[in-house]
């Protein structure tokens, strides 16, 4: 395929679109891996006694003393708790980033033509979509049109009425599952706690470096 980039026409194909991002996607799994180190990193203390709550007078007394003692852990983790959620959109915008560089491949060097049955009550023909209809599946959906989606509410994040397909996959991931008649949060747009759900996606495809990517990469397109 040719692709026009400022102003110059480049030949494009699967090989050439891989290398030419593997740098930038790299930077961006090392950026991921940062900030879940620092969650992992915080520290965690847990006021733990023997007394019945019941008995409040002895349970507290127990309780301030051990906050006493343990001051400077719950300083240091409240400290972290605030600058890692305050980074968090930082997060999700590199894993929206990733989707984005994963989904214009898609669009630049898939050649799918035929919408699978998973597909056709949201996918219509001539829609610019079917080349994401691709991939293996997760949740009974190719990912290719996860993908798809992903990168659209990412995009449009801020957008109080999502695009159908993004809607309609989203739908179908919160409530296609083995967890019981539940919606699975992860994937619920009206969850009022997410916003961005790239890092949700990423490791719903297991993309947690660089080479679970490039394999799913090379394999869809």
């Amino acid at each position: 395929m040719v692709v026009v980039i400022d102003g110059k026409r480049w030949e494009m194909n699967r090989t050439k679109y891989i290398e030419e991002t593997e740098h930038a996607v790299k930077q961006l799994f090392e950026g991921i891996v940062y900030y879940s180190r620092m969650l992992e990193e915080m520290p965690n203390p847990v006021f733990v006694s023997d007394t019945p709550f019941k008995d409040k007078e002895s349970w507290e007394r127990e309780f301030n003393k051990w906050q006493e003692e343990h001051r400077q852990e719950i300083e240091k983790s409240l400290e972290k708790s605030r600058e890692y959620l305050g980074l968090s959109f930082s997060k999700a915008t590199l894993g929206g980033s990733i989707l984005q560089i994963a989904s214009m491949g898609i669009e630049l060097c898939s050649s799918n033509t035929q919408i699978p049955s998973c597909c056709t009550s949201f996918v219509k023909p001539k829609q610019k979509a079917i080349k994401h209809c691709i991939g293996r599946e997760v949740r009974g959906l190719p990912i290719g049109i996860i993908i798809y989606a992903a990168r659209n509410q990412y995009n449009h994040w801020d957008d109080p009425k999502p695009h159908h397909i993004t809607q309609t996959v989203f739908e179908f991931l919160a409530c296609n599952h083995d967890y019981g008649r539940v919606r699975d949060s992860a994937f619920d747009l009206s969850n009022p706690n997410v916003r961005i759900y790239s890092h949700n996606i990423l490791n719903l495809l297991g993309w947690k470096s660089y080479e679970k990517y490039e394999k799913d990469i090379r394999a869809i397109i």
